[in-house]
């Protein structure tokens, strides 16, 4: 598969989530971010976002109010960030205030 088709669709799944959010559609938003993040990220930009789509996912879990589903997206965003940043990186910082 062409990586940059990755980062497209990966784009596209976000923006569909973003209009659905918008338009109320929550529970169909959350799919659309499960999908963008499911395509594996193949350099470090597309990583940081794909870490990112996640935080978004699990704070969107968060207002449903599915609690637990949201603090598990978000406990793997973390991981991610310390693999990632490390974890005396702000970026690491960033992604322990939603949980």
């Amino acid at each position: 598969m062409d990586p940059r088709a990755t980062a497209t669709e990966a784009t596209a799944l976000v923006e569909r989530a973003n209009r659905q959010v918008a338009e109320g559609e929550l529970l169909q938003a959350a799919e659309s971010l499960r999908a963008a993040v499911t395509l594996e990220p193949t350099t470090g930009q597309e990583r940081a976002r794909r870490i990112d789509h996640m935080t978004r996912l699990g704070q969107l879990l968060e207002r449903m109010g599915d609690l637990d589903q949201a603090e598990d997206v978000l406990r793997q965003c973390l991981g991610q960030r310390a693999s990632l940043y490390g974890v005396d990186h702000p970026a690491y910082a960033f992604g322990l205030e939603p949980l």
